[in-house]
């Protein structure tokens, strides 16, 4: 099947040379193409655990012994916070991150002095993603988010001192 595939591919480019035979020649490189997918499917079936024939071994569930040796870290401020929505990610998780990525931490800081919300805003938006790709645009969220939120305190100031003029 592979030499076939090699065969048909190479024929199909020397007849795509040659104007007249471009269009016999896109065919015959399809097919060939198509051969050395299927000689290589084959020669890799047998290479992965999951191809093998015969019964396949699963992983149970983790067991109570499991659990009793290393009980799960559980920061309950976290899980009341949660409950309560005002947390929408895994702290410990974003402690870690902050541990070993200097960019992220970085950016945790800078938004540290302008409120715990944004920061708790970048790390449910980048642990939803967990791709740097994506900080720009998070970043720009945040930042609109920030500008709402002063333009509505500023609205609640202005009524403030709009009733405070009238009394």
């Amino acid at each position: 099947m592979r030499i076939l595939g090699w065969l048909l591919l190479v024929g199909g480019l020397l007849f795509c040379v040659s104007i007249l035979w471009a269009a016999p020649g896109f065919f015959s490189m399809g097919f060939g193409l198509i051969f050395l997918q299927i000689a290589e499917r084959k020669r890799m079936k047998g290479k992965w655990p999951s191809d093998q024939p015969g019964p396949q071994i699963e992983r149970g569930p983790i067991s109570e012994a499991a659990y009793a040796l290393h009980p799960p870290i559980v920061d309950e401020d976290a899980r009341a916070w949660n409950a309560a929505g005002l947390h929408s990610y895994d702290k410990q998780k974003w402690r870690a991150l902050l541990s070993s990525d200097a960019d992220i931490l970085r950016l945790a800081t800078a938004l540290e002095p302008y409120g715990q919300k944004y920061v708790d805003e970048l790390a449910a938006a980048y642990l939803a993603l967990n791709d740097k790709e994506y900080l720009p645009i998070i970043l720009s969220r945040i930042i609109e988010s920030a500008r709402r939120d002063i333009a509505s305190d500023l609205e609640v100031k202005s009524t403030n001192a709009d009733r405070l003029q009238r009394l």
